[in-house]
């Protein structure tokens, strides 16, 4: 599974494909085929350009984490379902370094809403042993973060499995009995995950965190900008995520 993310994460880079028709223009040139070398190298040029576009990655993205509406009239949760994101086990830092942005967000704003319900609801977190430390079980460290934080064990359901945003939602269904649920993930995840807890629908509300987008559509051009290659980067692998989603469901 490890390895199908990296490919899947090399394959959705706008840089790595730009690199890859620039090695394939290099190659060509040394077969004599000019035009194609050529053909090669230009398109690269093109495909930088395009897509270190903010407006770009945000056209790109605004499907994905602007489609669903807040919704402001959900009921008082149940259960808060904080999906995984990553946390580093290697090298020697802060505890609170070893968490990604994204890790933080989702986590920060699962706490706010558990504080919302009047400390009544569940936090459900999910995440197996995909980290770089393969004893180190996500879902235990998330656990961990919240009792820091000062949330009763008892109100943590800790479900150590799950490799990607699919496997942990179905790990949160197979437990799943009855009661509103929350679930607190990045924007960007948010359509796939309407989708996955289709069959519960009606009992589940959605939080969206970590967006990459601003939401503005006005036609604008700025300099290139790296973190705009990296925003289209993320739209394009949860496009390809949707699209596994739905062949394999």
């Amino acid at each position: 599974m490890d390895v199908l993310k990296s490919i899947a994460v090399t394959l959705t880079s706008p840089l790595i494909f730009a690199l890859a028709l620039l090695l394939s223009g290099w190659l060509l040139n040394i077969a004599a085929k000019y035009k194609l070398a050529r053909f090669c190298r230009v398109t690269a040029l093109i495909w930088l350009a395009v897509f270190s576009q903010p407006y770009v990655s945000n056209l790109l993205l605004y499907p994905l984490e602007y489609s669903r509406a807040p919704q402001n009239n959900a009921p008082p949760p149940k259960y808060i379902h904080v999906l995984a994101c990553y946390y580093n086990t290697l090298g020697n830092m802060s505890e609170v370094s070893r968490w990604s942005n994204c890790s933080i967000e989702r986590n920060i704003e699962a706490f706010r809403q558990y504080i919302a319900s009047q400390q009544r609801a569940k936090i459900i977190v999910t995440g197996g042993n995909f980290l770089a430390n393969k004893d180190v079980f996500y879902a235990n460290k998330a656990a961990d973060f919240f009792v820091s934080l000062g949330v009763p064990l008892g109100d943590i359901l800790t479900l150590p499995s799950g490799t990607n945003t699919q496997e942990e939602a179905q790990e949160v269904l197979r437990i799943y009995d009855n009661g509103p649920l929350l679930v607190v993930s990045s924007a960007t995840h948010i359509k796939r995950l309407t989708m996955i807890y289709a069959p519960i629908t009606q009992n589940v509300s959605f939080q969206a965190v970590d967006y990459h987008s601003d939401g503005r559509l006005t036609p604008h051009l700025t300099l290139p900008k790296l973190w705009a290659l990296t925003n289209a980067q993320h739209a394009f692998y949860e496009y390809l995520a949707l699209a596994k989603f739905h062949l394999t469901s």
